[in-house]
């Protein structure tokens, strides 16, 4: 029977283990708990319309990520540009989006682009460490 390096555990229990987690990863929802969506502002009204539109725009997201539980919103305007800040926290990691343009729509667009390409990222860093096999060492014998 194979063993890992420093772990004393089999390689099919690794398999095991790995698949399992997976399992866990993939089950792993907030349907009963809807995704909570804070928006503030910093010398920027938030209207009504604003708000459903960033409702809208970040539906796709809780699609696609439903253990996603809270994201940050900052709207801010300096210097006649407008700036957006999105952050979230998504499977042990802060993510964070910028985006700035004259007009607050585009600037919007813009940082839930990068959200939305931050978020795949982390999801394959997260696969990949799943699918990582371990370094074989040596074969204990009198155990198969």
């Amino acid at each position: 029977m194979r063993v890992a390096e420093n772990t004393g555990i089999t390689l099919q229990q690794l398999r095991l283990r790995n698949s399992a987690l997976e399992l866990l990863m993939v089950n792993k929802t907030t349907e009963g708990n809807p995704m909570k969506i804070e928006i503030s502002g910093h010398h920027v009204d938030i209207t009504d319309a604003i708000s459903a539109d960033i409702e809208k725009k970040l539906e796709k997201i809780k699609k696609c990520y439903p253990s996603l539980i809270h994201i940050d919103v900052i709207l801010s305007k300096q210097h006649n540009e407008h700036h957006v800040e999105i952050s979230t926290n998504y499977e042990g990691a802060k993510l964070a989006a910028h985006g700035k343009n004259e007009v607050l729509y585009p600037a919007l667009n813009n940082a839930i682009k990068k959200l939305e390409a931050s978020l795949t990222h982390r999801k394959g860093q997260l696969k990949a460490n799943l699918r990582k096999e371990p370094v074989l060492v040596e074969d204990v014998e009198g155990d198969e």
